[in-house]
């Protein structure tokens, strides 16, 4: 990458709070969408500000068992002057 920063790594943490609606969930099947707000704190990382935004996502899993599913998390957070970020999130969803 041309020029290089001088700070390209850092820790970085998300919280989110929002609301999630269940469209799909069946025996095999979870589908949820998801809309909500993200703090986004970068750590440090050069030409990346901490800030707030609007954040939509969706979950889409299949049922491994009764209780537990394999889940896939898309989201993208919506910042300052057009810019985007995109998560996502491989994860098991325990239900309990």
């Amino acid at each position: 990458m041309s020029p290089t920063v001088a700070d390209r790594s850092g820790v970085c943490m998300f919280v989110s709070a929002g609301i999630d609606y269940s469209f799909l969930r069946d025996p095999t099947w979870i589908l949820v969408g998801r809309a909500g707000i993200l703090y986004a704190h970068y750590g440090g990382v050069a030409d990346l500000k901490d800030g707030v935004g609007p954040m939509i996502g969706a979950t889409l899993g299949v049922q491994l068992s009764g209780k537990l599913a394999l889940t896939v998390t898309p989201e993208a957070v919506l910042g300052d002057s057009g810019s985007m970020i995109f998560l996502t999130t491989l994860g098991l969803l325990i239900q309990l």
